[in-house]
């Protein structure tokens, strides 16, 4: 995740959290529930922290999708095509992040395009 999109998603936390009693300081999906909270409260807090949850999946997620589509494109000389760089999102979310790794890293460049232009390539 790249430093200012982390603290993008650290700011939108803090404010959520803010909103409900909890304090700003995210640690390991745990923070302290205020003991005052309404049930409907409590409940917006659980839904804000699986919404924290999810995007720190998805900075995850596109972190990994970065770093790789900047690695295939180091390999081939060129900057992707939108169409491949799709590619490399759904083979990391099918294949998972190590394989596609090993397929850049191990591939020539010339194998690597191929690799991209094949809907079954594995």
């Amino acid at each position: 995740m790249s430093f200012r999109y982390g603290q993008f998603v650290y700011q939108i936390v803090s404010a959520l959290l803010e909103g409900f009693g909890e304090t700003s300081t995210i640690k390991e999906g745990a923070c302290g529930l205020a003991a005052d909270r309404t049930a409907e409260e409590e409940g917006l807090a659980v839904t804000s922290q699986e919404m924290v949850e999810a995007l720190q999946r998805e900075a995850i997620e596109q972190g990994a999708v970065t770093a790789l589509a900047h690695l295939f494109e180091r390999r081939l000389g060129r900057v992707l095509h939108d169409n491949e760089r799709a590619c490399v999102r759904e083979r990391i979310e099918t294949l998972g992040p190590e394989r596609v790794g090993d397929v850049v890293l191990d591939l020539s460049a010339d194998e690597l395009a191929a690799w991209l232009a094949d809907p079954k390539a594995r």
